[in-house]
């Protein structure tokens, strides 16, 4: 029988114009959508953003069971899930499971009201010193991108010699 794995939370925000951010302990992470992205659906955007909060702090997960809190049922759902009806959503979600099995987490789910994701509402908004008020203990410069998985997204996205097989290497 398998113990329990410990569990750790993250909380994930995307912004429909500004940026993506999310929050796990005290670090934190904030970026622009790509502009290829721009014109995403908001569901994009927030499955986007926990594939980012992977990319930032994935590499640190292994054996441990995560809870993405997002502000939108829909992404909740794909996650619970494990499906979507939107295409774009769908092959985002086959990277993150890809990127689970592959850095030894397991991940679920759990919708958060947007009125209690502030922290991770002024990440997606580049409103840093209201996280800082809001949280005097986050560090204060934002967590970077774990050097094992630059380029994941590329290799993931993109086979050599293949056409991308799910729209996020290259433009639909």
């Amino acid at each position: 029988m398998d113990l329990p794995k410990p569990t750790l939370h993250v909380y994930t925000d995307a912004s429909g114009s500004k940026g993506l951010g999310g929050i796990f302990g005290n670090e934190w992470f904030s970026t622009r959508c790509p502009h290829c992205f721009m014109d995403r659906d908001i569901q994009f955007k927030d499955i986007y953003t926990v594939l980012q909060a992977i990319l930032c702090c994935g590499m640190s997960w292994e054996a441990h069971h995560i809870v993405f809190h997002i502000d939108n049922s829909a992404i909740v759902a794909s996650i619970s899930s494990g499906s979507s009806c939107n295409t774009q959503v769908t092959n985002i979600l086959r990277l993150i499971v890809m990127l689970a099995v592959w850095l030894g987490f397991f991940c679920s789910s759990s919708w958060v009201s947007s009125g209690n994701n502030q922290l991770t509402d002024a990440t997606s908004h580049f409103e840093y010193a209201h996280l800082f008020t809001l949280m005097p203990s986050m560090q204060k410069k934002p967590c970077p991108m774990q050097p094992q998985l630059c380029g994941i997204k590329r290799m993931l996205t993109c086979p050599s010699g293949l056409p991308s097989c799910c729209g996020t290497a290259l433009l639909p």
